[in-house]
């Protein structure tokens, strides 16, 4: 996956995918918006 034209940006977004410290945050923030949902879900129809 070699985009021509755009080399700095690309290199930078394959720095940002490779640190464990975004994908903890992904983590964290899905399971964050699951729960809370989960929780919304019980206090609407529970």
């Amino acid at each position: 996956m070699n985009h021509v034209g755009m080399p700095h940006s690309d290199r930078r977004y394959q720095s940002l995918l490779s640190s464990p410290w975004v994908w903890g945050g992904v983590l964290l923030s899905v399971v964050f918006w699951v729960f809370v949902g989960y929780l919304a879900w019980r206090w609407i129809f529970g």
